[in-house]
């Protein structure tokens, strides 16, 4: 199945992804409060993104066992991928 969302706004939520699963307090308010998490850092341009596009939510899976030790970057990366997550809006 095609995405039906932009891919700039995909690339920014791998992003997120990969923050979250790299700082716990960030996690725990995105998956609690994830327009407070994504207004936290306005000048974040992943944030700014998803919030351009009216803002999203989705359950965030926790990170795999054998990408503990990944950096953000290739963390975004794996996140960064068609079909890997599917977005609802927030209102």
């Amino acid at each position: 199945m095609p995405n039906t969302y932009p891919p700039e706004l995909q690339t920014a939520w791998a992003h997120v992804v990969a923050r979250a699963w790299t700082d716990p307090e960030f996690f725990q308010l995105l998956t609690h409060d994830p327009k407070t998490a994504l207004e936290s850092d306005p000048h974040n341009p992943h944030h700014h993104t998803i919030l351009s596009h009216g803002g999203a939510v989705f359950p965030l899976p926790q990170l795999p066992a054998r990408l503990q030790n990944a950096s953000v970057e290739e963390l975004a990366g794996f996140a960064d991928h068609e079909g890997f997550f599917g977005i609802l809006r927030f209102t």
